[in-house]
């Protein structure tokens, strides 16, 4: 698969370059030159003549350690003077705790996705001290300015914190306020591998931020780990991270927000037309529409109509919390479809495993970048490098597409329709109209349109009775990497390098809904069975639950230690899975927004995961060319985990041989796409890796 090579903020150098060493609006030699007048006065205020001598003079200085190294006898400053001195240099001047932390935050901004999430976690205890010093040094002029900046940085992390500490404006509730003598009083825990600790620790002394790193040395317990940035490991050692000791649980308590997970309820006049439809067709009425089922089976479908309509539905989510536009024909025709489908489902289990078929692309291991295919299996499409897009018939029926010289009045039925289309045998059509690569094409329910996402910062809309280019859609300003459809057709959302994600309707020019709070590239998108939430997930190892209404985050998801690669959302629209560059898939109660459990396998990165129809099977497939099958079935997680869901930081280790049910090899081919049909049959899709 195609991968990208772009920075988590376009135009940004790697992490410890030296364009790191300015803060907002001030190059990093001004602060300097600060630093240094501070030290000059306060030796000079000291009567360390021979120091201050060598630093005025223009001999340069390699650090502030080796101007301590000078001191005479005479002079008599040790190692913990210096540090004193320091602290006083801090209380001269208390704009160092403003510059020396936006330093440090727009250095971690333009620092290398690998290692930018590693940072971003030392960023949060070292805002809390330079805060809480303000405070107790009675600045309460500085305390509001600093707060007021950076405050909003963590806001999603650690809002229960944040909201504490906005209470402490003086120094006397430092004293008592119990969060603020935990940190004063606690360690906290930082994880980290070996080169993100090194670039740290070379960034903040190559730019004098001693107040930094005075606040590393006291507070800050680092761990250097070099399994972080490789997933290797237990699954839980996230679990010491933090304040020692102490569990604040505010993740849990963000995701405590009550969610309507069950299936959105029919349309009762969709319903009824298609109860009536169903009857009409059962009594051979002239003008009943044809249908792709046997006629003994319309008596059957409609029982279980019926059945359907007299179930209560609860847990689910009004008919106006997501609106959808009038049904049509169509839609009637939609659902005797699926009801259809229902009935030729076959059902898996752990002794019934489903059918894989698997679609391989040769020649185009180094262009292909993505593909789809519909519930039908009529279409098939994929995204290219080379700026177009490809469908291709997986059927005998040619893509035949409506001639431009008709007359759309003149059409009476489908059949007069199809005299319309152009004659030719061609069983794959070429889409051009993007500038970039194509990242992310999804064909619509129905099967009649095709959206695609690129590098060209838009999405487009085509048409598969023209194969012509329908709508293209502006408003993410960096490439878009994923689009999806929605499970009605009406909306669809894409992902982008711009850090956000938007939801878009094919009715509308402009983006509905934009969700902004990841801190790196949204990289996936997926839409909740019922329409009234959508997934994300991205580089900052984080994946997010978004209602799509109110435009607002109702979950975060934690625990992997890559960036997030694939997401899928069960149809029981109760279970979520994602899967990392740590080559780990973890399972998520959505309603609790816990880990239920995480299970390893794949040798290399996972592209994408599918739920089967129950909701009891997963299918993954990966870079390491194989098809794997694992046991999501509430049986099989009890068996491993406690039926309470713990949560994530004290989940049991990752259990392969429990869940992995069956691992199927490709020969060279890396799987780029698993999918279920309505009927359960698995399809898997890659591309041939020649030798090398």
């Amino acid at each position: 698969m195609q991968k990208r090579a772009l920075s988590s903020t376009p135009g940004a150098g790697p992490a410890g370059s030296g364009a790191s060493g300015e803060k907002s609006g001030e190059p990093a030699s001004a602060t300097t030159g600060n630093v240094d007048r501070i030290v000059l006065q306060y030796l000079q205020s000291k009567g360390y003549s021979k120091a201050a001598a060598s630093l005025a003079s223009e001999a340069p200085v390699q650090s502030l350690v080796e101007l301590a190294d000078q001191f005479q006898p005479n002079e008599d400053v040790s190692v913990p003077n210096y540090i004193l001195f320091y602290n006083d240099a801090e209380q001269g001047n208390p704009d160092i705790y403003r510059s020396s932390y936006g330093q440090l935050r727009n250095w971690i901004e333009r620092s290398l996705e690998l290692y930018q999430p590693e940072l971003l976690t030392i960023s949060y205890p070292i805002f809390v001290h330079a805060y809480l010093d303000l405070v107790t040094k009675q600045l309460p002029d500085h305390a509001r300015t600093f707060w007021a900046q950076f405050h909003g940085d963590h806001v999603w992390t650690h809002p229960d914190e944040i909201s504490q500490l906005a209470l402490i404006v003086e120094p006397t509730h430092v004293r008592e306020n119990t969060l603020a003598q935990t940190f004063m009083q606690t360690k906290y825990n930082i994880r980290m591998s070996k080169v993100a600790f090194e670039l740290l620790m070379s960034f903040l002394q190559e730019n004098k931020l001693m107040l930094l790193l005075r606040i590393i040395n006291q507070y800050l317990n680092i761990k250097v780990d070099d399994q972080v940035t490789t997933g290797a490991g237990d699954a839980d050692r996230t679990s010491d991270i933090g304040l020692v000791g102490v569990t604040n649980g505010q993740l849990a308590q963000f995701n405590q927000e009550r969610l309507t997970l069950g299936h959105r309820s029919v349309d009762p006049e969709l319903r009824t037309e298609v109860e009536q439809t169903l009857k009409d067709i059962q009594n051979r009425q002239p003008d009943a529409p044809e249908m792709d089922v046997d006629t003994p089976m319309v008596g059957t479908l409609l029982q279980d109509l019926q059945k359907i309509k007299k179930e209560p539905l609860t847990d689910a989510p009004g008919l106006q919390d997501v609106p959808f536009p009038p049904h049509k024909t169509f839609d009637v025709k939609e659902q005797l479809r699926q009801l259809a489908d229902v009935r030729k489902t076959v059902s898996l289990s752990r002794e019934a495993l489903p059918s894989i078929c698997c679609y391989t692309f040769h020649n185009t291991y180094d262009s292909l970048n993505c593909t789809t295919v519909s519930d039908d299996l009529t279409l098939l499409a994929g995204g290219f490098s080379e700026s177009y897009i490809k469908l291709w018939s997986l059927t005998d029926e040619p893509l035949r597409g409506l001639r431009s010289n008709f007359n759309p009045s003149h059409v009476a039925d489908m059949d007069d329709l199809n005299r319309y289309r152009e004659r030719t045998d061609q069983r794959y059509r070429k889409l051009v109209g993007h500038s970039g690569p194509v990242y992310g094409v999804s064909l619509s329910p129905d099967a009649q349109y095709l959206v695609s996402c690129s590098e060209d910062k838009t999405a487009r809309l085509w048409s598969l009775d023209t194969f012509t280019n329908l709508v293209c859609y502006r408003g993410h300003n960096y490439p878009i990497w994923d689009v999806e459809f929605g499970p009605y057709g009406v909306y669809f959302a894409t992902a982008a390098h711009d850090r956000t994600a938007r939801l878009w309707s094919c009715e509308h020019i402009y983006p509905l809904r934009i969700f902004a709070g990841h801190l790196a590239d949204v990289d996936c998108v997926k839409f909740h069975p019922n329409s009234k939430y959508l997934v994300t997930g991205s580089t900052d190892r984080t994946c997010r639950l978004w209602d799509l209404q109110r435009g607002t985050c109702v979950r975060v998801f934690t625990g992997h230690q890559g960036p997030i690669t694939a997401v899928a959302v069960a149809p029981n629209g109760r279970t979520m899975a994602s899967a990392s560059e740590d080559r780990t898939i973890t399972l998520w109660d959505l309603g609790s927004g816990r880990q239920i459990q995480r299970v390893v396998g794949h040798e290399k990165s996972i592209y994408s995961l599918a739920f089967s129809q129950e909701s009891t099977l997963l299918m993954s497939g990966g870079a390491d060319c194989t098809v794997r099958l694992w046991d999501v079935s509430s049986e099989a997680l009890s068996a491993v985990n406690n039926p309470s869901f713990p949560p994530a930081a004290t989940t049991a280790g990752s259990t392969p041989s429990t869940n992995l049910l069956s691992t199927f090899p490709t020969k060279r081919t890396p799987v780029y796409n698993v999918h279920y049909t309505r009927r359960n049959l698995g399809i898997a899709i890659g591309a041939f890796q020649p030798q090398e």
